[in-house]
């Protein structure tokens, strides 16, 4: 049997663990009667269940980042913090531009603190490493969010003529210093339109607008935004 979340397929028993990490009461006649003994995925279960990027991306949410930082200790490495502006519509349809900072900080997190109650063996090599995030807040409703990263590709995207071969010999600790959050947060962001396309960017919430140039280049695999198309680009945001 398969279970449907976020118009997503996946297993029964991955399935409603993810229905019960997301919701506290059962809001599913289906599995009420044992909705109270199905265990909620933890940091660690969705490591090891999800290997889908957006999978992983919408398990995490459903975590939300409370859940996620109980127990660990996550070291700030550096942050970095944007002068913005963006029009507020006020009840009597009267519009008025609203100055705010945006504030992106950059965490680091052992791999033993994500992964406590799970045997070595089980663990990838791949995620016996530091984890890293960038956390920022929705100025719109003060709510915060955390997005996890790749930095070694935060590198790549806003290093090009870096060889490949040698950032995969660069350590983390020394990646970590030579990245900034504004790229974090940039790289985030994905599109199919070539470097040199693009008019501008408008972001409300998860939903990004991107208008691009008619002489503009599609790309057949999407690519993350480099730190100064986020700078230069970035009409409004909301």
């Amino acid at each position: 049997m398969k279970i449907i979340v976020n118009n997503r397929e996946f297993p029964y028993e991955t399935g409603i663990r993810l229905l019960r990490t997301k919701h506290e009461e059962c809001q599913f006649p289906e599995i009420a009667d044992i909705w109270n003994e199905i265990k909620p995925l933890s940091f660690a279960d969705i490591g090891l269940l999800f290997t889908d990027d957006m999978d992983k991306r919408y398990a995490f949410s459903c975590l939300g980042i409370e859940r996620i930082l109980e127990g660990i200790e996550p070291v700030l490495i550096s942050s970095a913090s944007l002068e913005k502006k963006t029009s507020w519509v006020s009840e009597d349809g009267s519009v008025h531009i609203h100055s705010y900072s945006d504030v992106y900080e950059l965490y680091a997190v052992r791999w033993t603190d994500l992964y406590t109650d799970t045997p070595y063996k089980k663990v990838s090599s791949l995620n016996k490493r530091r984890n890293h995030f960038v956390k920022f807040r929705d100025t719109s409703i003060q709510k915060e969010y955390m997005i996890w990263l790749n930095i070694v590709d935060v590198y790549r995207t806003n290093n090009q003529d870096f060889p490949s071969d040698d950032i995969a010999k660069v350590s983390l600790r020394k990646l970590e210093k030579l990245i900034n959050p504004i790229q974090a947060i940039a790289w985030t962001i994905t599109t199919d339109i070539a470097p040199g396309g693009i008019v501008k960017i408008i972001r409300q919430g998860d939903c990004i607008l991107i208008q691009q140039k008619p002489d503009a280049v599609k790309l057949n695999i999407p690519r993350h935004l480099t730190e100064a198309e986020y700078l230069d680009l970035m009409y409004a945001e909301s």
